[in-house]
């Protein structure tokens, strides 16, 4: 799921994009960069991981952060987080309330680093 502000509205408006799984996000992402993506671990045909890997990979200039939700909890599945910029691994339950409050905090530090450069 991609997520983005709509503009000139107030918090926690957001227009939610959709992809069944990685494959068809990575497509979506030719098209044109979200304000910020949410994806879960496990998807068909590509998973989290794979999704997240490809585009640090095919979008070096990815400027939108990346949450990926997930309920695996082993270490396994959160160290290739680290090597990925501006990625913030989730565990389940997430409620949407912090979820919505993770997304306010990156855009607002997102739009901060964008006005001082």
């Amino acid at each position: 799921m991609s997520v983005t502000r709509k503009s000139g509205n107030p918090s926690h408006s957001f227009s939610r994009h959709s992809a069944a799984d990685g494959s068809e996000c990575l497509l979506k992402l030719c098209e044109g960069f979200p304000d910020f993506l949410v994806t879960d671990i496990d998807m068909p045909r590509m998973t989290g991981k794979e999704l997240c890997l490809s585009i640090e990979k095919q979008f070096p200039q990815r400027d939108f952060p990346i949450v990926v939700l997930t309920s695996r909890t082993e270490l396994e599945h959160r160290n290739w987080t680290s090597r990925i910029e501006n990625l913030t691994f989730m565990e389940k339950p997430v409620s949407m309330r912090r979820l919505v409050a993770h997304i306010d905090a990156c855009l607002a530090n997102g739009a901060a680093r964008a006005a001082a450069s």
